[in-house]
């Protein structure tokens, strides 16, 4: 859709002519009878006749029949020569494609020609050069085109039914002398026809942007906000062209025009009734000067009258309520004695009570650390018992087992030599047996061998004679082992009771060294308890002292704590107030707070109050207090900035230095019907400052007290705009609106929320300082749980260390009692130990022949395992050649060999056995009377242990009894002592509070004491006021009666500020007036032409009311159109520029959100992983991007059956190209695109193709459908 700039010459039309017009190569404007053809829908104001708002559609779906271009028939036209037929083409999307310079436009132009474009729009400086020129083509006189339409249903597919009978033919004709005329469906018709019948199927000629020429895309996003004359469109009129705002400017200008002209002559009347009335009021003042001045001097008496005797009542309702006042907080003040004097008796008898506890409390505690030595004395002399038992009972149990195996080994070594004799001659003749199956078995190697004699003769042979020879060793071997065997047994045998007494020695001798070095650690242990003690007692008296001291410290810093708290808590709410109830308010005060926007004011309705009554009236009646208020426009824009800049949303802003003109308005006096209250003099603010933004959104807004009141102010003489306590609004131009159940209310409340002088800085240096006072409290905190922690682990250690202690010392004087009796044992062992020693001399033989024989075993196993590695190579070397054929064989030999040595060694040592067994009988005896001895010695050490050990126990039982019962004494009297000390903190805590509240009620009293010496003295004063004051008696007027002395109700139904405003301003206008009579005749006389004069104005002022409020509908319903659209547009276009871009974002910005018309609409977007961009700052691919994402979100808000678009892809790269034509491809299921393109990704997603090409200077067209090539291939 090419641009509003270009568009100037499209709007033209040409008007239809015949042949005989001359010189014609550009249409004719249509009349404004013709534009301006009443249509249905449309409506007339102020007698000036507005169009109807053309439908949106928003959406890109099918919604019933729609007009299509079904084919094109040039004839004669450019360089089409005779007669071409452009076609069919397909209901959605058809593509044309050609070499350059083929004629592809001129299928544009042609439609353009068909349309009503000028000749200069064809590419053409006049209506004769589109006819067809070429060397075989000289004599053409015509050219035509005609456009086929036609009305489809669509289906699924490929598939339409068309309607019947609603082909369309339009068709112009040109001719040499630069005239055309049209036709529709073969009769000539005028161009207004055209339009009307295409208009009528979605195809505005007007306002024509379905067609996109070529290099038109990139100028669409290149508009300027706003034309910059009426010659020129910007983004604003091309907007307004789509949502149809635009119908409203010509009805706007005549209105303004209208209006201009009934102020001109409503200037003329009320000049000359204002003569008049100057000429009457001239002679007004001498007349009733006289008769004004007694008049106001008898109002000013009245007023003071009423104003000193309102004084008087509530002087003395002062008087009444200081006194009531003072009474409470005497009353209160005697509670506050009497309680803290209850509280300094109640303390008093808590710390005797504390002190007394806490003496019986040291007195228990000093018995249960007597019975607890005690009692771990006998604990430890109870583990002492139950080790010595434990151990002895070991022993005994030991000892009788032992002697249990002595016994049956003394009865076995007595049946040794018999059992052992039968035992050796089993075994003789199981070697026998073993003997003969080992000949057996060698007789089946060498059977197996000699079926392996031919192959293995040489090596057998040799191993015959080792093997013969290894016979020999292996006898000697075995005869040196079973002597070696023997010799080792005998020597063990003889040397084994030694052995076992020196372990008892052994035993006992490391027994004496444990407990020597147990004696030496618990000595050690002792006197380190004895070293730490004392200083544990004293460090836990000093913290416990210390922590004392900290809780009082605590008790102070939490007092101080709360006091600064509450110094800040009114500063603090205000700063509260900076926390806005949306994000976007939000984000501006936290950059105000950090400096960045520092003219920033606040929400409009956090800067004022309004009395709780009037609060529906404002939230109602003033639309702007959520607007947000700045110091100059420069803010406002920074603000705005921040916001796109962080993507935080939209802000209204309100700039003060633009609002500075309003305050000389404001300033004037005002006054209104009925006395009834304006809403901005209702508004209390504390920053005067801001009463010009309150003033730019409230104006003259009155409030009414209901409905009934609101109208008679409002339809005045002059009209103003009345709300009602109820929020009911009348404007000015009459329409009501608000009211009903859903009321507004809460947009601003009794009071400044947020002061414009309290600095968030200042605010967050005195909560820092609360802050660190809260850290040294916290800090305070931990010191005393660590005092705490100390005192308890204090406490637990010295009890420890007592228990300890007392521990250590039962154990050193049990261990220096064992210590001769180990002695004593160790001498006894040493002398069975000397009792039991071997002769050396045996032992020296023993020892001598075991060695001896030992080397001989060595010696002939040596070289029988050299005769064997001899014989285990040949026999590796035989199974070699044989394969393994005599593994079994040999398998068998061996393990018989194994057995019969097995055999060999048993008998060997039951032989050793027999020899040994007499002489280990009788040391076994000896041992079993040993074991007796012992077993008799244990038993006694337990019966003397077990005694001792239950004596012991109920000593325990006792202890821990009394133990338990002063442990829940102690528990108690503690208990007792925390609750009483518990009391008494809380009582300080509150006598504290009581402290610290009497001394704001103490100054309290004193102000209240003055405030009442003051009041009392007002009352006399103002009787003696009262008493001087008279009425004037007034000429020709009724005479007056004496002043009223008004009753308590009376009074209270009058306003104080209201009748004291109404004396001064008496007092001021008797100090101007100058008594003075004249003639009344003369104006009586001026008086009646005045009236003539008025009634003249009046009749003006209510023709001029009429065409304001029609010019201020008509100028609210364009606004309100087209901010439905723009919002429908500018959400799509966000939708479509994300789509095709496949990431990026593009909006639409007001330049000014409270009046669009007035500076534009700017087209702002960010292309895909780039930052926001004006528009004339992109590349032209990303220019042309934007522009289709605005032609396609404009499709969606007004589709047009048909688009016809020439080359819109040629700034576009390969990816941008298949975005768009994939988009293109999807959205054309409810319009037909006819798109010229020379991209191969764009032409080959269309559903038919339409070729052109030139031959011989004469362009010809061929049709495709790509989907059934496709198909076919």
């Amino acid at each position: 859709m090419p641009p509003k700039k270009m568009r100037k010459d499209s709007k033209v039309k040409e008007k239809p002519s015949s042949t005989s017009d001359k010189n014609q190569n550009a249409s004719e404007p249509m009349s404004e009878s013709e534009e301006e053809e009443e249509e249905e829908g449309g409506f007339r104001v102020g007698g000036v006749y507005i169009p109807p708002a053309p439908p949106a559609v928003c959406s890109t779906e099918n919604t019933g029949p729609r007009l299509i271009i079904s084919h094109i028939v040039n004839t004669n036209f450019k360089s089409y020569a005779g007669t071409q037929i452009l076609g069919p083409f397909h209901k959605s999307f058809t593509s044309i494609i050609g070499p350059n310079g083929s004629g592809k436009s001129n299928v544009i132009d042609s439609m353009l020609f068909v349309f009503g474009y000028r000749a200069t729009k064809i590419r053409s400086k006049k209506i004769s050069v589109l006819l067809h020129k070429s060397e075989n083509h000289r004599d053409i006189k015509s050219a035509t085109v005609e456009v086929h339409f036609i009305q489809i249903n669509d289906k699924d597919g490929e598939e339409y039914d068309e309607i019947p009978g609603s082909e369309i033919v339009i068709s112009r004709t040109a001719f040499h002398d630069n005239s055309s005329f049209y036709t529709i469906n073969g009769k000539r018709s005028q161009f207004k026809e055209v339009a009307l019948i295409l208009r009528k199927h979605g195809i505005d000629l007007v306002h024509n942007r379905f067609l996109i020429l070529q290099g038109e895309v990139e100028q669409i996003a290149m508009m300027k906000p706003k034309a910059q004359t009426e010659h020129e469109t910007g983004m604003l009129e091309y907007l307004e062209d789509i949502i149809g705002t635009a119908r409203y400017k010509t009805p706007l200008r005549k209105l303004e025009s209208k209006l201009n002209q009934l102020n001109d002559e409503r200037l003329e009347r009320a000049n000359r009734a204002k003569i008049v009335e100057k000429e009457r009021e001239a002679l007004r003042a001498p007349m009733e000067e006289a008769i004004d001045f007694l008049s106001l001097e008898n109002e000013h008496t009245i007023a003071m009258n009423l104003l000193l005797q309102l004084k008087l009542l509530r002087a003395t309702k002062k008087i009444e309520g200081l006194e009531a006042e003072k009474k409470i907080l005497d009353e209160a003040m005697a509670e506050v004695l009497a309680k803290l004097k209850a509280f300094r008796d109640q303390q008093l008898a808590m710390d005797k009570d504390v002190c007394s506890k806490e003496k019986e409390l040291e007195a228990l505690k000093k018995q249960k650390d007597t019975i607890s030595d005690a009692l771990a004395k006998n604990e430890n002399a109870i583990t002492k018992t139950k080790g010595e038992i434990a151990n002895t009972t070991k022993a005994r149990k030991k000892a009788i087992e032992a002697k249990k195996q002595e016994e049956l080994k003394f009865s076995e070594l007595e049946n040794v030599p018999e059992k052992n004799e039968r035992e050796i001659e089993e075994l003789k003749g199981i070697a026998e047996k073993l003997k003969v199956d080992r000949e057996k078995e060698e007789k089946e190697v060498e059977g197996v061998l000699a079926g392996l004699q031919a192959e293995t003769q040489e090596l057998q042979d040799k191993k015959d004679v080792l093997l013969t020879q290894l016979m020999g060793l292996r006898k000697t071997k075995d005869t040196a082992k079973a002597a070696y065997d023997v010799a080792k047994t005998e020597v063990s045998l003889y040397q084994i009771i030694e052995k076992s007494e020196k372990a008892k020695l052994e035993k006992l001798i490391n027994t004496k060294e444990g407990n020597t070095k147990r004696l030496e650690e618990k000595k050690a242990m002792k006197a380190q308890i004895e070293e730490k003690l004392p200083d544990a007692e004293r460090r836990l008296g000093e913290a416990f002292t210390e922590l004392q001291t900290l809780k009082q410290d605590e008790v102070k810093m939490t007092q101080e704590l709360h006091s600064k708290r509450a110094s800040i808590e009114e500063k603090r709410s205000s700063v509260n107030a900076f926390r806005s109830r949306n994000k976007v308010l939000n984000f501006i005060m936290q950059k105000k707070a950090d400096g960045v926007v520092p003219g920033v004011f606040g929400r409009l309705g956090d800067l004022g109050g309004i009395a709780p009554k009037y609060d529906c009236a404002v939230s109602t009646a003033c639309g702007l207090l959520d607007h947000i208020v700045t110091d100059t426009v420069d803010t406002a824009s920074k603000c705005l900035e921040l916001l796109k800049q962080f993507d935080v949303g939209r802000g209204n802003f309100i700039a003060l230095e633009k609002q500075q003109w309003l305050r000389n308005t404001y300033e004037q006096p005002f006054r209104a019907p009925e006395n009834v209250p304006r809403l901005f003099d209702l508004i209390k603010v504390q920053d005067e400052r801001i009463k010009p933004a309150f003033y730019f959104a409230l104006r003259d807004t009155l409030v009414a007290d209901d409905l009934s009141q609101a109208r008679r102010v409002a339809y005045g003489a002059t009209r103003y705009r009345v709300t009602t306590i109820d929020g009911e609004i009348i404007e000015i131009a009459g329409t009501m609106s608000g009211g009903g159940r859903d009321k507004r209310t809460g947009r601003m409340g009794s009071s400044a929320t947020v002061t414009t002088d309290v600095n968030p800085a200042e605010m967050s240096r005195m909560e820092q300082k609360v802050a660190e006072l809260q850290e040294k409290l916290t800090e305070m905190h931990d010191r005393i749980r660590e005092r705490e922690d100390t005192v308890s682990t204090l406490t637990r250690d010295t009890r420890k260390w007592k228990i300890d202690l007392n521990g250590a010392n039962a154990e050193i004087k049990d261990l220096l009692q064992d210590e001769p009796t180990l002695a004593r044992r160790i001498k006894e062992q040493e002398v069975a130990v000397a009792a039991a020693a071997p002769d050396p001399a045996k032992v020296y033989e023993l020892t001598t022949k075991v060695d001896s024989l030992k080397e001989e075993f060595e010696t002939a196993s040596a070289e029988s395992d050299q005769v064997q590695k001899e014989v285990d190579k040949f026999t590796a070397q035989i199974k070699a050649i044989t394969g393994g054929r005599m593994k079994d064989a040999q398998k068998k030999l061996d393990d018989v060999t194994k057995k019969l040595d097995k055999v060999t060694a048993e008998i060997t040592k039951l032989t050793v056995e027999i020899k040994t067994s007499k002489r280990n009988s009788k040391k076994s005896l000896s041992k079993i009377q040993q074991l007796t001895a012992e077993i008799t010695e244990a038993e006694n050490t337990l019966k003397t242990c077990e005694a001792q050990l239950e004596k012991l126990k109920e000593d325990c039982v006792g202890d821990n009894e009394k133990l338990k019962e002063f442990s829940s004494k102690i528990k108690i009297e503690e208990g007792a002592i925390k609750e009483i000390k518990t009391k008494i903190t809380d009582i300080m805590k509150e006598s504290n509070q009581i402290k610290s509240a009497k001394i704001d009620e103490d100054q309290k009293l004193e102000e209240l004491k003055r405030k009442l010496s003051e009041a009392k003295s007002v009352p006399p004063t103002l009787r003696n006021e009262l008493s001087k004051l008279k009425l004037n008696q007034i000429p020709f007027r009724p005479p007056v009666d004496d002043l009223i002395t008004y009753t308590p109700e009376q009074l209270a139904e009058h306003d104080e500020q209201s009748v004291q405003i109404t004396q001064l301003t008496k007092h001021d206008q008797l100090k101007k007036l100058t008594p003075n009579l004249a003639a009344v005749q003369e104006f009586n006389e001026k008086d009646e032409v005045y009236q003539l004069r008025l009634n003249e104005l009046n009749e003006v002022n209510e023709k001029r009311y009429e065409v304001r409020m029609g010019f201020d509908e008509v100028r609210k319903a364009r606004l309100n159109e087209f901010m439905e659209g723009f919002t429908i547009i500018s959400s799509k276009l966000k939708e479509m520029y994300q789509t095709i871009t496949l990431g990026g974002d593009a909006e639409f910005d007001l330049l000014d959100s409270l009046d669009p018309f007035s500076e534009g609409v700017s087209f702002s977007v960010r292309p895909p992983k780039k930052s926001w961009k004006n528009i004339s700052n992109l590349s032209g691919g990303e220019k042309t991007l934007s522009s289709l994402a605005l032609v396609f979100a404009l499709h969606y808000y007004k589709p047009s059956p048909l688009y016809v678009m020439d080359e819109i892809d040629a700034a576009l790269d390969f990816k941008n190209v298949s975005i768009v034509g994939h988009y293109i491809k999807e959205r054309t299921k409810n319009a037909q695109f006819i798109i010229i393109s020379l991209r191969s990704n764009m032409f080959e997603l269309a559903d038919l193709l339409v070729g052109i090409y030139k031959t011989y200077n004469c362009t010809k067209s061929v049709t495709i459908t790509p989907g059934k090539y496709a198909c076919d291939a």
